[in-house]
C-alpha cells in the first residue's frame, strides 16, 4: 500500500491533529495550485491553522488563518 501511495498525487491534504513541523514530504505530494490544511503548534502552545499553497515544484505560500486548539500528532513527522 505505501508502495501506491509513493506515486499519488493529491489535490488537497487536510491534517487533523497539530505538528509544529509542516512535513515536507506530504507538500511534495501536492498538485500544483493546490493547497494542504493543518493545525501548526507554536511555543507556549499557541496553534494557528495555516494553509500552504504549492506554487511551483519547490515553491509555496503560507498564511495564517485562525487561532485554533487541536490535539497533537502522535507519531513524530519527520521531514
Amino acid at each position: 500500500m505505501t508502495e501506491c501511495l509513493e506515486k499519488e498525487i493529491f489535490d488537497g491534504i487536510i491534517i487533523s491533529a497539530a505538528s509544529s513541523v509542516i512535513p515536507k514530504k506530504l507538500l511534495k505530494k501536492l498538485k500544483k495550485g493546490k493547497c494542504l490544511i493543518m493545525p501548526k503548534q507554536y511555543r507556549f502552545g499557541s496553534q494557528k491553522l495555516i494553509i500552504i499553497k504549492k506554487i511551483k515544484e519547490n515553491q509555496f505560500s503560507q498564511k495564517k488563518l485562525i487561532d485554533v486548539r487541536f490535539v497533537p500528532l502522535l507519531d513524530k513527522i519527520t521531514e
